[in-house]
C-alpha cells in the first residue's frame, strides 16, 4: 500500500487502526494537501452490512460541518473502498489519558469541545452511538475533533435516501443482541442502549459522562469481567462518586458528570447544549492549578471558586452506593487508575527458622489490611497476592499479572534484639524504588509498627488519607503483644485447612481471647475455625452455635468488621436457613468495604437460595474479578455455571483452576458433575476417583466416588463404597449426606431419601448449596418426597425471600 497510488491519492505512509478500517496518511495528487485515508480491508468490504456501515460513518460526519467534527472530503465505494478525510495531528484520547487522570482543566476543556459536536450531531438528527476515547482526537493544543460515526442513527431526511438504522456488525468492540439493533461499546453504553430500547441524543450524553469520569479519576465508573456484569453495573449500579477516587475534585465538575451518568434520560441533561453551557460556566474559573496541587491543600481556595449554576445542582440529587464494580473490577481488566493500586507480597522469613513463618506472612497482611481501609487506594487481596513466594520473582511481570504498579516487599528478622523489619516500596514497570526503610522495634511494638508502615506507604503514594482513615490505619486490634502473636499462629494454622490445622488454630485463637478478652478479631477467628470445621465433615450442630456464640462477642466489641458480618451471613444462610438476616449480613459487610470478595461471593449465595440465579452471577464473577488467584472463589464459581446450563464455561473454568490446583478434590468433584450433567459419566468417574484420592478420608468425596461408581453402571463397586463410608462412620463424623449421594446413584429412593432427612436434621451445611446447584439428586425430583423433604427449608427461605 505504501507508495501507491489510489484514485488520486498517493499512500505515504500507514498511521494505525481507526474503526472499522486500518488509516494511512497520503498526498491529494490533485489539490496538492495531505489528508487521512480509511480503507475498509478485504474482507469487510465484501460484507454489505459492512459496506453500510462504513457509508454511514462518511455521510453522517460529511453532514455535519463543525470545527469538533474531523471533516470528510469524500467516500470511493468502488473497488477499494476508502474516506478521505482531514489529516489529524496529536493522538485519540484513550492513548492521551492512558489509565491516569487528567487536569481539571484540561476535562473540562474537552468536555466542552466534545458537548459542542454533539450538540451539532444532535440538531442534524444524527446520534452517535458510540462516544468513547477511542473515538475522540486531541491535538497539543487541546483542540478536539469527533470521530467515526459508523454506528450513527441518522433521522429520517438527514439523507436524500434514508439509511438502515439497525444491523448487525462483525466489530468486536461492538456487542450485537438482536439481528436488527446494533449497539456501541459495552462499556460505554447508556442504561436505555443496553436493554436495547429506542435511542435518542440523551443517550450521547450518558456516554460522555463515563468519558468525563474516566478523565477526571482515571477509571471507569461502570466495570466488570464480562458482559454480563458490565451490564449489569450500567443498568443496576450507582458509580461511586469521582471525588472518592480522587479527592478534592471540584463539587462542580463532579455535578456535571453525575448529572450526565443519571440512569433515568428523564433526569439527564435534556441537551448537550446545557452541558456545554455548564462546562463553559466551569471553564471561566479555571485557572492553570492542577488536581495535583489542589490534593496537597496549596490552592483550596481555588478548588472552592469552583461553581456550577443552581438549577443544575438542585436537579442533581444522585445516592451514591459504594460498589466495588467501580473501583476494583475494572482495575483488573484493563484501564486501571495504576498509580493508586497496590500489591503486598508475602514478606520473606529471612530469619529462617520455619517457626517463624507465621510472623512474616502476618506482618505483610497485617499491613495489607491496613491500607484496605483506605478507599481510595487498591489493595490485591491476600489470597492473590500470597501466591507470589519467591525470592526470584519477576516484579515486572507481577505487576503486569495483578494490574498494579506498586509492590511492597519486605524481610523480617527475629532475634534476641527483637524484630528487624525492611520494607521496599517498588515501581513494577521500571522496577525502581520508590522509598525503602528498615524498622527495627521489640516484640511489643509489632502492631504499631503495621500501621507506621501502611502510613509511610500511602503517603509514598500520594494517597489522601484523612484524619479518620488515619486513625484507623494507627488502630491497634490489641494491646497485648502475645495475643497478637497468638492471633498470627492462628491464622497461619487456618490456612493450611486441615482438620488438625483447625484443631490448632482454635487452640490459638482461644488462647488469645484469654489473653485479651476485648481482642475482637481473637474471637473472630475462633468462629471462622468453627465454620470451617463444620464444613470440613464435623458435626454442625456441634460448630455453628459456637461460632456465632464467638461471633456475637466479636461484633459487640468491634461492630466494623466486615469479616465478621460476612461470616454470621453464611452462618444464617446455611445452618439457620434465616434469609432475612442473610442478606442483611452480607449487604452490611459490603457496605463496610465494597472490595470484599467474599461479601460479593456470600451475597451471591444469598440470591441464589432465593431463586434469583442469573442475578447472582454477577456478584460471584465479581468475587474473582477482586481476587483472581483465590482458590475458593475459582472453584466455587463452577457449580454456578453448571446450574445455568453454561457447561462450556463450566468446564473451562474448572481446567482452568486445576491447573493452578491439581490436587483439589473439591474442583474434581466439579468437573466430575460438570460431566454428569453432559451424560458422560464414563468420563466422570476417574475424577471423581482422583478427588477421592486427594481427599483421603473425607466423606464427601468418598460419597461422590459412590455416586460415580454406580452412575457408570459399577453397581458392586457402588456398594462396596457404601460399606467403606460405614467403616468410616465407626473412626469419624460421616454426614448422612454422603450415603445419599451413594444410594442417589443406584437409584435406591427409599434410602436416599432417609439419608437426605438425616443430612436436613444435622443440618449439614452444604445441602442448600448441592440441592440448588449440583444436580447429584436431580433424579429424586419427580418424587413427591422431594418437596416434603425441602418443606421446612423452603418454608424459611421464602420468609426471608419475602
Amino acid at each position: 500500500m505504501i507508495g501507491q497510488t489510489v484514485s488520486r491519492y498517493r499512500v505515504l505512509e500507514e498511521l494505525g487502526s481507526g474503526g472499522m478500517g486500518r488509516v494511512y496518511k497520503a498526498e491529494d495528487t490533485r489539490l496538492g494537501r495531505l489528508v487521512a485515508l480509511k480503507f475498509l480491508p478485504a474482507d469487510l468490504a465484501r460484507d454489505p452490512v459492512s459496506l453500510q456501515r462504513f457509508e454511514r460513518e462518511a455521510r453522517s460526519a460529511s453532514a455535519l460541518n463543525h470545527p469538533n467534527i474531523c471533516h470528510i472530503y469524500e467516500i470511493n465505494d468502488e473497488q477499494e473502498p476508502f474516506i478521505a478525510m482531514e489529516l489529524l495531528d496529536g493522538a485519540t484520547l484513550r492513548q492521551r489519558i492512558a489509565g491516569r487522570a487528567a487536569s481539571v482543566d484540561e476535562v473540562v476543556a474537552i468536555g466542552a469541545q466534545i458537548a459542542d459536536a454533539l450538540d451539532a450531531a444532535h440538531a442534524k438528527g444524527i446520534v452517535h452511538r458510540d462516544i468513547k476515547p477511542e473515538n475522540v482526537f486531541v491535538n497539543d493544543r487541546l483542540h478536539v475533533k469527533l470521530l467515526d460515526f459508523g454506528l450513527a442513527k441518522v433521522s429520517p431526511g438527514v439523507f436524500s435516501d434514508t439509511l438502515t438504522q439497525g444491523a448487525v456488525v462483525t466489530d468486536p468492540t461492538v456487542l450485537v443482541t438482536s439481528p436488527s439493533l446494533v449497539l456501541g461499546t459495552v462499556s460505554y453504553m447508556s442504561p436505555e442502549q443496553a436493554r436495547g430500547e429506542t435511542l435518542d441524543a440523551r443517550s450521547d450524553l450518558f456516554s460522555l459522562g463515563i468519558v468525563l469520569y474516566e478523565m477526571a479519576t482515571g477509571a471507569r465508573p461502570f466495570v466488570g469481567a464480562t458482559p454480563a456484569v458490565m451490564f449489569d453495573a450500567i443498568l443496576n449500579r450507582d458509580p461511586l462518586p469521582p471525588s472518592k477516587l480522587k479527592p478534592g475534585l471540584p463539587d462542580g465538575l463532579e455535578q456535571v458528570i453525575l448529572r450526565l451518568l443519571e440512569k433515568d434520560p428523564a433526569h439527564r441533561y435534556q441537551g448537550a447544549g446545557a452541558v456545554l453551557s455548564d462546562l463553559k460556566s466551569l471553564q471561566r474559573d479555571v485557572t492553570s492549578t492542577s488536581l495535583e496541587a489542589m490534593h496537597t491543600g496549596r490552592h483550596r481556595k481555588a478548588a472552592g471558586a469552583w461553581r456550577v449554576r443552581r438549577s443544575m445542582i438542585a436537579a442533581a440529587v444522585v445516592t451514591m452506593v459504594v460498589t466495588v464494580l467501580a473501583v476494583a473490577g475494572w482495575q483488573y481488566f484493563g484501564g486501571s487508575e495504576r498509580s493508586t493500586s497496590i500489591a503486598v507480597l508475602p514478606f520473606a522469613n529471612a530469619g529462617g527458622d520455619p517457626s517463624a513463618q507465621y510472623l512474616s506472612d502476618g506482618i505483610s497482611e497485617g499491613i495489607m489490611n491496613a491500607l484496605s481501609q483506605l478507599p481510595s487506594l487498591r489493595v490485591v487481596p491476600r489470597a492473590t497476592a500470597f501466591r507470589y513466594r519467591s525470592a526470584s520473582l519477576d516484579l515486572k511481570q507481577v505487576g503486569a499479572d495483578l494490574g498494579v504498579r506498586t509492590l511492597l516487599t519486605g524481610r523480617v528478622i527475629q532475634d534476641s534484639n527483637g524484630l528487624s523489619i525492611r520494607v521496599e516500596l517498588i515501581d513494577a514497570a521500571s522496577q525502581a524504588l520508590l522509598w525503602g526503610d528498615q524498622f527495627n522495634r521489640a516484640p511489643h511494638d509489632l502492631v504499631e509498627v503495621q500501621g507506621q508502615i501502611a502510613q509511610a506507604v500511602a503517603d509514598h503514594l500520594g494517597v489522601d488519607v484523612s484524619e479518620p482513615e488515619r486513625a484507623k490505619l494507627a488502630k491497634r486490634p490489641t494491646t497485648n503483644p502475645e495475643a497478637y502473636k497468638l492471633y498470627l499462629k492462628g491464622r497461619n494454622k487456618w490456612d493450611e485447612w486441615t482438620e488438625e490445622s483447625l484443631e490448632a488454630s482454635i487452640g490459638f485463637f482461644k488462647a488469645a481471647t484469654e489473653l485479651d478478652p476485648s481482642y475482637a478479631l481473637a474471637f473472630y477467628g475462633l468462629a471462622d475455625s468453627y465454620v470451617a470445621r463444620a464444613y470440613m465433615s464435623q458435626p454442625p450442630k456441634d460448630n455453628m452455635p459456637l461460632a456465632k456464640d464467638n461471633l456475637t462477642k466479636a461484633m459487640a466489641l468491634d461492630n466494623s468488621l466486615p469479616e465478621v458480618h460476612y461470616l454470621l451471613g453464611i452462618i444464617n444462610l446455611y445452618y439457620d436457613w434465616d434469609m432475612t438476616s442473610a442478606e442483611r449480613e452480607f449487604k452490611r459487610a459490603l457496605a463496610l468495604n465494597a472490595r470484599y470478595a467474599d461479601a460479593h461471593f456470600g451475597y451471591g449465595n444469598y440470591l441464589v437460595a432465593a431463586g434469583r440465579l442469573r442475578e447472582a452471577i454477577p456478584d460471584i464473577e465479581q468475587s474473582v474479578t477482586l481476587d483472581p488467584f483465590s482458590f475458593t472463589w475459582n472453584e466455587q464459581i463452577v457449580p454456578f455455571y453448571s446450574a445455568l446450563g453454561q457447561l462450556d464455561r463450566a468446564e473451562e473454568q474448572a481446567r482452568k483452576s486445576l491447573k493452578r490446583d491439581p490436587t483439589s478434590f473439591w474442583l474434581h468433584l466439579d468437573l466430575g458433575m460438570v460431566m454428569v450433567r453432559r451424560g458422560k459419566p464414563a468420563d466422570a468417574l476417574p475424577l471423581f476417583e482422583q478427588a477421592a484420592t486427594f481427599g483421603a478420608d473425607n466423606p464427601y468425596p468418598i460419597g461422590y466416588l459412590g455416586y460415580g461408581q454406580a452412575m457408570a453402571g459399577r453397581r458392586d463397586d457402588a456398594v462396596a463404597t457404601l460399606r467403606r463410608l460405614d467403616d468410616l462412620s465407626r473412626k469419624r463424623y460421616v454426614p448422612a449426606f454422603a450415603r445419599g449421594l451413594v444410594h442417589a446413584g443406584l437409584g435406591d429412593a427409599d434410602a436416599a431419601f432417609e439419608m437426605l432427612r438425616q443430612a436436613r436434621d444435622q443440618r449439614d451445611c452444604w445441602l442448600l448449596w448441592y440441592f440448588i446447584l449440583d444436580g447429584a439428586f436431580d433424579t429424586l425430583r419427580s418424587d413427591p418426597r422431594y418437596d416434603e423433604l425441602l418443606k421446612p427449608l423452603r418454608a424459611s427461605l421464602a420468609r426471608g425471600a419475602s
